[in-house]
């Protein structure tokens, strides 16, 4: 692997380790998941 993959690689995996740490979503289908979660509870509660 050339030294900017590897560098890539750590860049992702320390990126991923964060959001997980603070709790942020940043794969788009968790987003997308946790948005129709919340509108669905909501039109929920106006019935």
């Amino acid at each position: 692997m050339s030294t900017n993959l590897l560098d890539l690689k750590k860049l992702r995996d320390l990126f991923e380790l964060e959001c997980n740490k603070y709790n942020i979503l940043y794969k788009m289908e968790d987003i997308i998941d946790s948005y129709k979660n919340k509108y669905e509870a909501c039109q929920l509660n106006w019935f």
